[in-house]
């Protein structure tokens, strides 16, 4: 079954992906946390650019990101860690974009299944959503696959996702959050400041970020 050649409309295609994702789920036998299964389907969307990701404000276009930051380290006292402002931002695959974040210290899925009280702390919430993500994108970039030529299958050829935790994980599969500014210039302070990036903070310990592949090697 193929879509090619067929219109249809954006709740119907919405209707597919959902049966696309319930059925790669019964394939594997896949019985996850719901709310992770509900974060899965979420970061597809935002690969897709039908909803925002983060990203750390580098300019004044989304507000005054230089007045918030002169705040915090001059009236806050803020000398230590950089003040590091995160706005939405839409991911584009198909253009040379930077890579979008999404957190899980912050969620901001649509749909809001309860957490399953057997997951016991993030990193363990980390490893399970990736062992998810990996089977979805197996799945959608098979050539047999529904979805086979569509765009949610240029996704899982296409988009990279990487884990990110201040802590190590025994069978790595999370990048420590400490690398994130090496990884991405926008974490860091354009000035002679000796404050360094929070890689404890809320919103790192325990984010995905979604990026182009070709991106990578740029």
């Amino acid at each position: 079954m193929k879509l090619s050649g067929v219109n249809l409309s954006m709740k119907e295609i919405a209707s597919l992906y959902e049966m696309v994702f319930s059925l790669i789920q019964e394939k594997y036998n896949l019985r996850p946390n719901p709310y992770l299964t509900d974060t899965a389907r979420h970061l597809f969307t935002i690969a897709l650019g039908a909803a925002p990701g983060y990203a750390p404000a580098t300019n004044d276009d989304a507000l005054p990101t230089d007045i918030i930051q002169a705040a915090f380290i001059e009236s806050y006292g803020l000398k230590k860690y950089i003040p590091i402002i995160m706005h939405p931002e839409h991911f584009s695959f198909e253009k040379k974009r930077c890579p979008v974040y999404y957190s899980l210290q912050h969620p901001s899925t649509y749909v809001f299944s309860p957490k399953s009280r057997s997951i016991i702390n993030t990193t363990s919430e980390m490893i399970e959503l990736e062992h998810i993500m990996r089977i979805f994108c197996k799945e959608l970039s098979s050539d047999s696959n529904i979805c086979s030529d569509t765009i949610i299958s240029q996704i899982a050829k296409h988009v990279k996702f990487d884990y990110f935790h201040n802590k190590k994980d025994k069978q790595e599969l999370i990048n420590l959050s400490e690398n994130i500014p090496f990884l991405d210039n926008r974490f860091t302070l354009k000035s002679k400041s000796k404050a360094k990036f929070a890689s404890d903070a809320p919103f790192v310990r325990g984010c995905i970020r979604i990026l182009q592949k070709s991106a990578m090697s740029d």
